[in-house]
């Protein structure tokens, strides 16, 4: 008889974050991507909108992918996956972090701004999206490590001239990057640790 073991620590990370992954991909907007753990990730810079009109143009000069940015002239704002932030000049821009988490809800009547599945004609369950962190601006170095950091989990070669090594990025940030290695720190275990 063979039997199957699944620890907790592999079910609470990679089982949960493939589910969130799985839900993130039906509420994902343009110029956002989803990080290993299932979030999904915004950055955005915002500026006079003549800077942002030209860093649109130079995205659109490389070839980049109309889904692999967004932006909105109304709020001055460009979003831009990870892959293509390398690429942006942030120099004189105010760059915003920010990580959503999806989730299934049941919703009793449409709102337009979820994934919704119908369960009759009063009710569906909807998959919505909600904030879990926001930086609301990355200072120079802390922009320039986040693109070093994308670079390096994408393998993407476009990295900014005299960019921050991924190390001067917050640590509070690469958990919602990537899914931790190894067992997961209990009491017990750092108990242990420390002996």
């Amino acid at each position: 008889m063979s039997v199957h073991y699944c620890s907790s620590a592999y079910k609470g990370r990679f089982q949960a974050a493939a589910k969130l992954r799985r839900q993130a991909t039906q509420v994902l907007r343009a110029g956002e991507d989803v990080t290993e753990p299932g979030l999904i990730r915004q950055i955005s810079a915002t500026g006079g909108s003549q800077k942002l009109a030209r860093q649109v143009d130079r995205l659109r000069e490389a070839g980049v992918p109309e889904s692999d940015y967004d932006f909105d002239p109304s709020s001055n704002r460009l979003r831009s996956c990870g892959r293509v932030w390398p690429m942006v000049m942030r120099d004189t821009l105010k760059v915003r972090l920010q990580y959503d988490v999806a989730y299934v809800a049941e919703q009793s009547k449409s709102d337009g701004l979820t994934w919704q599945i119908p369960l009759g004609e009063e009710r569906s369950i909807a998959i919505r999206r909600s904030p879990v962190y926001i930086r609301p601006e990355l200072s120079a170095a802390e922009g320039d490590a986040f693109g070093v950091l994308v670079t390096e989990a994408t393998g993407n070669e476009c990295r900014a001239e005299g960019a921050q090594p991924a190390s001067a990025l917050p640590d509070s940030l690469r958990e919602y990057e990537w899914i931790e290695a190894g067992l997961p720190v209990t009491p017990d275990r750092l108990k242990s640790l420390r002996a």
